[in-house]
C-alpha cells in the first residue's frame, strides 16, 4: 500500500506551506502588543482497507490515528483589508516595535497509533508455506517534532494544520494506508493545498469574548484498483483552534 499520488514527504505540514510570511507594520498609533493566545488541536484518522487475492498477500482493514495538541502562542489576530481578494484574516506575532509577521509553527505533542487487522491469504497448494506474518511498527508511539500551525487563507477563513514525524504510514510490514502526512496528498481532501479551513468570527466577537473556539473538518474516501489488489483510504481530519483573550 505504498503507491501514493502527490506524496510530499513526512512533514508536509512544514515543507509545503505555500505561503509568504512577510514582515508588516501596524499603523503609527498602534503598538504590536499581542491580544490573544492561539492553540491548535488536530486529529487525523485513516480507516483503510485492502483486498488482495494473491497467495500469501495480506488482506483486511486497519486504522491510523494521529492526535496532536499544540502549546499556546501569543498572537495578534486581525483582518487586513488591504490584502488581495478583499482582505485576509492574519494571525500575527511581534517582531519588536510595531513590526509583526505571520505566526510560526507552534510546538506541540502528539501520538500516532497504527492498527493492522489484516490476515494472510493461504499459499497455492503444494508450493510450501507463506513467510510468517509479523507486524512490527503497529501500536501507539509518540509523534516526534510535532507542530501546529494556523495561517491566512481568505477574508473569512484561516487554515489549520498539525504534523510530525515519522510518516504516518512509514512502518512496514504493519500496513497503514496510503497517506503519509496531514496534507501530503489529494487523498485527504480539503482545499487546493489539501488544508482544513476554519471560519473566523467577526472582529467584534474575537475582541469581546474571552475564549473563541473554532472547528473545521474534512473527509474523503478514495479507492484504487491495481491488478488483483484494491485499496481504500477513508480519511477524516478534525481541527480545533482556540483563541484566548489576554
Amino acid at each position: 500500500m505504498r503507491s501514493t499520488p502527490s506524496r510530499r514527504g513526512p512533514l508536509a505540514v512544514v515543507a509545503t506551506l505555500g505561503l509568504l510570511s512577510l514582515a508588516m507594520a501596524l499603523p503609527q498609533a498602534a503598538t504590536a502588543a499581542m491580544t490573544h493566545t492561539v492553540s491548535v488541536t488536530g486529529e487525523f484518522v485513516n480507516s483503510w482497507k485492502v483486498a488482495d487475492a494473491s497467495e500469501c498477500a495480506q488482506a483486511g482493514e486497519g486504522k491510523v490515528t494521529v492526535v496532536v495538541r499544540s502549546a499556546a502562542l501569543r498572537v495578534y489576530p486581525y483582518f487586513d483589508r488591504f490584502q488581495s481578494g478583499g482582505g485576509k484574516w492574519i494571525v500575527a506575532v511581534s517582531l519588536g516595535g510595531r513590526r509583526i509577521t505571520d505566526a510560526p509553527y507552534i510546538r506541540a505533542a502528539g501520538t500516532i497509533t497504527r492498527t493492522d487487522n489484516t490476515t494472510q491469504n493461504p499459499p497455492i497448494p503444494d508450493t510450501g508455506p507463506c513467510d510468517p506474518l509479523e507486524k512490527p511498527g503497529c501500536g501507539t508511539f509518540p509523534l516526534r517534532r510535532a507542530v501546529g500551525y494556523v495561517g491566512r487563507f481568505d477574508r473569512r477563513r484561516i487554515i489549520a494544520r498539525v504534523g510530525g514525524s515519522p510518516e504516518f504510514n512509514a512502518v512496514e510490514p504493519c500496513l497503514a494506508g496510503d497517506v503519509s502526512g496531514w496534507n501530503s496528498t489529494s487523498l485527504v481532501g480539503g482545499n487546493r493545498n489539501f488544508d482544513v479551513m476554519v471560519t473566523m468570527p467577526t472582529a467584534a466577537t474575537l475582541r469581546n469574548r474571552p475564549v473563541v473556539v473554532l472547528t473545521g473538518s474534512t473527509r474523503k474516501v478514495s479507492t484504487d484498483r491495481s491488478g488483483d489488489k484494491t485499496t481504500t483510504n477513508d480519511v477524516t481530519r478534525k481541527v480545533k483552534v482556540t483563541f484566548r483573550r489576554l
